[in-house]
């Protein structure tokens, strides 16, 4: 029989579970299950007057290897039901032992609605078995009815979701709320969804403000009606930052997210949810706790717009509800957070069956984090995306293909217990945030001098910088001192070839160590050792030092991943040291024709970096809690057109009268000058406050004189390329106010403008982080050098000259 058919009045089943798997809402999907009789029942309502095909995938979510049913109501209202299984991308094969039952079926107002069941476990070996964890359904329609059983057309629409479809916390098992329950919103304001496959957008909120203790006792997911097949999943945060974040939305890397927001993300865990998961109602005697002194005040939101039709007209609104009582409960609730750093160096090698990446935690890291009596786990939150295959826990060794909730009670580990998560992939990828993030010729992977020692977890970039003026040029990378190896990332706005290199002081090519790589039409990306002798192409370096990690060229920007050793021993390549480090870079259009025929750059250029010595975030104190801020901004200078320019502005410091500490001074350098500004110094300055926002070249002749004697003097901070804010170490401060005299500052910033643009207009400058809590120990700077004046003369051809800069006994006893 090829098909069962069904007459009469229609009857569609009363349904728990409800999910569009389309982000049109087009093809919506209802579900119940007997967990008795080990039956689930499936209603399909699908807008088509055609054929309508669902089915089990496996965790790949395409059609071979797929468990399928294709269903449609005839012109004389008959259902029909067919079951059939797919191994390859063409018309299923009707399966000899049909195990869907049809129930009922019904076509009205262009609407074709289906129902049927089957068991969990048909044990057909051509039916996927319905199990526990997330379930990879796919679903296919068109707008015509077939010809006959076996000639079916080909689908129009088609694609397919991950659903959680047995962890679902019964209604029985849920608390009824307080009968004080409040609720409260924290949801994206009216965001507009980019119109590419993947977004991560942020926003920060504040939690309910509450001034005494409070539990979240339960928290909902809002998610828009229209846009329930794009919103992926959302992750709230506990984040602190200052309440004047309140509703700030913007992509999450993007370069205008405050350094405050970013840094929660990837923090403590409130709650999450994904497609398939629902509201999270806490056990009875547990809450989240809010409103004390040491509980959260702040969340960033995290969501996961996933776009594959590129729409540009998305505004979404989607985000959660908590319900919080004042009614307080037994125990307070945390989120203990297990796994694997998701990076783009997170490398899976090309061509395997397998490949296991293991995310560890050591007992020391329990032994902080976990109380001496243990904790009761009562809920797990697994995140893969479509690369993953399987998670697996110690206590809990369930399959995963993409994305799940479930709540239910778990075994408590001890203070001793080792903790650890598996995830298998199964295609040559790269780490990433997409849900698919693939690179089908990848050169090699990560060496251990790649991955952290203690975690096993692959270094992210920790530093950024841009080349260029334009931002166009971007370079990011990180360094491991015990394996003594560096990886970069370049991420360059062309389709053609990326140079990078590491050049003498001159900033020039010749004597430069030099690599050169791009992406070919086919995706394969290619990394050449070079060394330059001369201003033309760079020679082909016999010894390869450097590794190729993954590249790609995705909307206009090849991304390229490598690493090499601090020192490759290599005569050909120039060793990697403290200190500044000069790069150069240049790309072109056009991929190289060969390795002997590379096209001339179109743009080139140098800038000192700082490859080194850079202050770790574990190192950086944290801000006081009556921490005020204070800006020391050139006031939108006209930057002039000439290769070099010093400019300074006179400022007043914060106005306070008594002594504060100044905790931390962050570099503000304004959004499109990050290639102009070379380098910042905050001056000490005696001056009357009516030359508050003087600003002109600092050697000009209408710079007033008691302004020019301040440059030079006494410095409160500097920075330069590559560097990035200065945190004071927790016992010391910058003092101002009260006998503390310094009430002026003198901002120099050095121009570098090679290209000579007459229009580049500037406010950048210092954000001064100071608190009325005094720390142990003031803070001053000690400036040793050399004075640099015309009269600072070098002879002509020396290959090496020295400059002493002397500081006598009498200048140290002072």
């Amino acid at each position: 029989t090829l098909a069962l058919v069904t007459t009469g009045k229609s009857v569609v089943p009363k349904h728990e579970f409800h999910a569009p798997l389309d982000q049109d809402l087009k093809y919506l999907l209802d579900w119940s299950f007997d967990e008795a009789k080990q039956i689930i029942n499936f209603t399909v309502r699908v807008k088509t007057t055609g054929w309508i095909g669902f089915g089990i995938s496996p965790y790949t979510g395409k059609m071979p290897g797929s468990d399928v049913v294709i269903g449609w109501v005839d012109e004389y209202g008959k259902a029909h039901l067919q079951d059939r299984f797919a191994d390859s991308r063409s018309l299923p094969a009707i399966d000899p032992i049909q195990d869907y039952t049809l129930i009922s079926g019904s076509e009205s107002n262009g609407m074709t609605t289906l129902s049927f069941s089957r068991k969990f476990d048909t044990k057909d070996p051509k039916d996927l078995p319905l199990q526990t964890g997330t379930t990879r359904l796919i679903w296919a329609y068109n707008d015509r009815d077939p010809i006959s059983p076996t000639s079916i057309p080909i689908h129009q629409k088609m694609g397919s979701r991950s659903l959680n479809i047995f962890e679902r916390q019964p209604e029985a098992d849920k608390p009824a709320l307080p009968s004080d329950v409040q609720t409260y919103d924290c949801r994206v304001p009216n965001a507009t969804v980019p119109a590419r496959k993947t977004t991560y957008w942020c926003v920060g909120m504040r939690l309910p403000p509450v001034t005494e203790p409070n539990h979240i006792v339960k928290i909902e997911p809002l998610i828009d009606r229209a846009n329930a097949g794009l919103v992926h999943h959302m992750i709230l945060y506990e984040c602190d930052a200052n309440d004047k974040w309140h509703d700030y939305s913007e992509e999450c890397e993007s370069e205008n997210m405050p350094m405050d927001l970013k840094y929660c993300r990837g923090g403590a865990i409130v709650a999450g949810w994904a497609i398939g998961g629902e509201s999270i109602t806490f056990p009875a005697h547990t809450g989240f706790p809010i409103g004390k002194k040491t509980d959260p005040k702040f969340t960033i939101i995290e969501m996961h717009y996933d776009n594959p039709d590129l729409r540009s007209d998305i505004i979404d609104n989607s985000g959660f509800r908590l319900y919080y009582t004042k009614q307080l409960r037994q125990y307070d609730i945390g989120v203990l957070t297990i796994g694997h750093l998701i990076t783009m160096t997170m490398a899976i090698p090309e061509k395997q069956s397998k490949w296991d990446i293991t995310g560890y935690c050591p007992q020391y890291c329990t032994e902080r984090g976990i109380f001496k009596d243990g904790i009761n786990i009562f809920g797990v939150f697994f995140h893969t995306h479509l690369a993953g295959q399987e998670i697996l826990t110690p206590n809990n060794e369930t399959p995963i293909d993409l994305f799940y909730h479930r709540l239910g009670k778990m075994p408590r580990p001890t203070r001793n217990d080792t903790l650890g998560l598996v995830q298998s992939l199964q295609k040559t990828t790269i780490g990433g945030e997409s849900l698919i993030a693939e690179l089908r010729n990848l050169e090699t992977y990560p060496p251990p001098s790649m991955i952290n020692s203690q975690s096993g977890i692959l270094n992210p970039s920790q530093f950024h910088v841009s080349l260029d003026e334009e931002s166009n040029y971007l370079l990011d990378w990180s360094y491991d001192v015990s394996e003594k190896t560096m990886q970069f990332a370049v991420r360059v706005k062309t389709t053609g070839w990326v140079g990078f290199g590491i050049s003498p002081y001159t900033g020039k090519m010749p004597g430069s160590d030099i690599v050169i790589g791009w992406v070919d039409k086919n995706g394969k990306a290619y990394l050449e050792d070079r060394f330059a002798t001369a201003r033309s192409l760079p020679s082909i370096d016999a010894s390869q030092d450097y590794t190729l990690v993954s590249g790609r060229e995705e909307n206009g920007t090849t991304t390229l991943i490598f690493w090499r050793k601090f020192n490759t021993g290599d005569s050909n390549d120039l060793p990697l040291e403290t200190g500044t480090s000069r790069l150069i870079w240049a790309y072109n259009k056009l991929d190289p024709e060969s390795d002997t025929d590379i096209p001339f750059h179109e743009k080139m250029g140098a800038r000192s970096v700082n490859l080194f010595e850079r202050m770790s975030e574990k190192d950086r104190t944290k801000l006081p809690s009556d921490v005020q801020i204070h800006d020391c901004l050139v006031p939108n200078v006209t930057v002039p057109s000439a290769p070099t320019t010093y400019w300074c502005v006179a400022l007043k410091l914060p106005k306070v009268t008594e002594k504060h500490h100044i905790v931390k001074i962050a570099p503000v350098v304004k959004k499109g000058n990050e290639g102009a500004v070379h380098h910042m110094i905050l001056y000490e300055c005696e001056s009357d406050v009516k030359w508050h926002g003087y600003s002109a070249d600092c050697s000009s002749k209408n710079m007033p004189i008691h302004l020019q004697q301040c440059r030079g003097g006494s410095v409160i901070v500097g920075w330069a390329v590559g560097a990035e804010a200065v945190y004071f170490p927790q016992h010391a401060g910058y003092p101002i106010g009260g006998e503390h005299d310094t009430k002026f500052v003198y901002v120099e910033i050095h121009y570098d403008n090679p290209e000579q643009k007459p229009d580049i207009v500037d406010a950048s400058g210092f954000q001064i982080y100071y608190t009325k809590q005094l720390r142990e120990n003031d803070i001053g700077v000690l400036t040793l050098g050399h004075i640099v004046s015309p009269t600072l003369i070098v002879p002509e051809r020396q290959n090496y000259w020295n400059i002493t800069g002397y500081c006598p006994k009498y200048c140290t006893e002072r």
